[in-house]
């Protein structure tokens, strides 16, 4: 909604949890009222709210003729029948209001977003959202900051106000924007010194200048924040193998990287591109070269009696019918064990035999092992050809757009990978021409697994997803994907990296794209976040957010406080 400065808000609290989705905006400075639904009668609400930067924010009591002529009472968040509580939005960002519902005895979260006033003291200028007009700069293209000022007064006369500029950062080894060599290191294209500087005196010699061109210009500025992915020279990840996804701890890669390393063999063994251009033949020839991997990949997946777990849920199980649509619903795999991988809750599929009659008490272990055995003969080796059809056709896709389709990339057959490899080998001294033991730490730690995105569906857990094995990824083989885990103590080393990246960006710009956005881990975002606004209260934040659902969009835009959405062109319906 459009604002006024200081204006007024009612929002009513409900008993719908559905609120939580439901995306409510106002402007910094703008004063919100608590109304209690009269769906609660004469129940109390005790209701809590958080700003930006994880504070709690002080709720005040309403004044007596603000909603009606009853006198409210207001006692450490607790308000009484048809009252009323308000709080001011003194930053820009999302404020997390939090009640619990008498009805349902559980706790309900809605969220207020407050856009920014961006403001600056030194040129005395003011702008809301709904005045920017930005263009974007490749900085790798602005040349020195020297320059910086006649390029950027260009942009002013043009009838822009801000300026996206991409990562200021040194870039990877293959120049991409978005592929940085360090997140701790700025550009030698910005011409700061002669490369002799500290990172702190470069950041303060480039915080100076730009502040110079602000204030000249009274253009304002934004920059990528890049939270996924470093590039694969990057070498201080080496010392924190548990900051990026690897063989060691995430196993259920291991498949897709011997389908990669496989792939990887037969590209290097093609003469030329009269060898791609019968897309049929070459697929059946990568499918004969894949099956070299057929018998590996079965005794990953193959039932092991003995290999037992105790999670299996019998409601889930109740309604099938067959012995085979059980074991396949109760079956998990252990990617740790390079042999019978496969398990079941052996105990769970005992009961539903003897309860559906297939078995009694005293033959079931017999048609257990059975039942399995047969599992491990037909499905396992169905599962595996199914798997290698899959992969053949998502090359067969890559191939064909890169070399073959005339409305393709038509690349030079040779000049660049048939495909691009998934995974990128960081030690020199292990090759892969011979068998690497994936089960030893020193090893598996040494496979980082390349970033990439996913048509459709975004890959929201490493530790389940198949889209790596069945090749559904548009990788980027320049860049390492990073690995934040659940919380802090699993990857200190990176949460502390990027948290100081955040903040001396915040320093500086105005407001933030945030690169990737639908592929952040959430928790990532929204504390990287909380630690900008900390920096900067009035900060500006866009996102590159490609989920393809409203609803997963309203979640993410509130939590994260995202202010602007950065949609693909498909989608830009208008």
């Amino acid at each position: 909604m459009a604002s006024s400065p200081s204006s007024r808000h009612v929002l009513q609290l409900t008993n719908n949890p559905e609120d939580k989705i439901k995306i409510y905006r106002i402007q910094t400075g703008d004063t919100v009222y608590l109304s209690k639904s009269c769906e609660f009668g004469e129940f109390d609400l005790c209701i809590s709210c958080k700003d930006p930067t994880d504070k709690v924010v002080a709720l005040s009591k309403t004044k007596a003729d603000t909603f009606s002529d009853r006198v409210y009472e207001y006692d450490n968040g607790s308000f009484g029948a048809l009252t009323s509580c308000s709080f001011v939005a003194t930053i820009a960002g999302p404020y997390a209001i939090t009640y619990k519902s008498p009805l349902r005895g559980e706790n309900i979260s809605i969220t207020v977003l407050a856009d920014p006033v961006i403001k600056c003291d030194i040129i005395g200028v003011t702008m809301s959202i709904d005045q920017i007009a930005v263009q974007t700069h490749l900085t790798k293209c602005c040349g020195g900051m020297d320059e910086w000022e006649e390029v950027f007064e260009v942009t002013k006369e043009s009838g822009y106000n801000m300026v996206h500029l991409t990562p200021i950062q040194e870039l990877g080894v293959s120049q991409s924007s978005y592929s940085l060599h360090s997140h701790l290191k700025l550009s030698k294209s910005l011409k700061l010194g002669d490369g002799a500087l500290s990172y702190e005196m470069e950041m303060q010699r480039f915080g100076k200048k730009l502040k110079e061109i602000h204030k000249s210009t009274e253009l304002f500025f934004l920059t990528d924040l890049v939270w996924n992915h470093v590039s694969i020279c990057n070498t201080d990840i080496n010392k924190h193998p548990e900051s990026y996804y690897n063989l060691h701890n995430t196993p259920n890669l291991i498949p897709a990287y011997l389908i990669d390393r496989s792939i990887a063999k037969f590209a290097n063994n093609l003469k030329g591109i009269a060898e791609v251009r019968d897309l049929r033949s070459f697929g059946e020839r990568l499918k004969n070269h894949l099956c070299e991997l057929k018998e590996s990949l079965e005794m990953i997946y193959r039932l092991d009696y003995l290999n037992s777990r105790d999670d299996g849920d019998m409601k889930a199980i109740d309604c099938l019918d067959k012995p085979s649509d059980v074991i396949f619903e109760l079956w998990k795999v252990d990617y740790k064990r390079e042999r019978n991988g496969g398990t079941i809750d052996v105990d769970i599929f005992k009961k539903w035999l003897i309860n559906k009659g297939f078995a009694s008490s005293q033959d079931v272990v017999g048609i257990v092992r059975s039942e399995m055995d047969l599992f491990n003969d037909t499905f396992v080796p169905r599962y595996v050809d199914q798997l290698f059809n899959q992969v053949v056709e998502a090359v067969i896709g890559t191939v064909k757009h890169r070399f073959v389709d005339p409305n393709g990339l038509k690349l030079e057959f040779g000049a660049v990978n048939l495909v691009d490899r998934y995974f990128h080998v960081s030690d020199t001294s292990l090759s892969e021409e011979f068998e690497l033991d994936l089960y030893s730490q020193k090893h598996a730690e040494r496979i980082k697994t390349c970033n990439g995105w996913t048509c459709g569906e975004s890959i929201t857990d490493m530790n389940t997803t198949m889209a790596y094995t069945r090749r559904e990824v548009v990788i980027w083989g320049d860049s390492v994907k990073l690995r934040y885990g659940e919380a802090k103590s699993d990857s200190p080393w990176l949460w502390g990296y990027m948290e100081r990246y955040t903040k001396e960006m915040a320093k500086i710009f105005h407001g933030f794209r945030i690169d990737n956005c639908h592929n952040t881990p959430l928790h990532v975002g929204v504390e990287m976040l909380k630690c900008a606004h900390r920096v900067r209260p009035n900060l500006y934040v866009v996102a590159e957010l490609f989920t393809g659902s409203e609803e997963k969009d309203s979640r993410i835009i509130n939590a994260m406080g995202i202010t602007s959405c950065i949609r693909e062109l498909s989608q830009a319906h208008s």
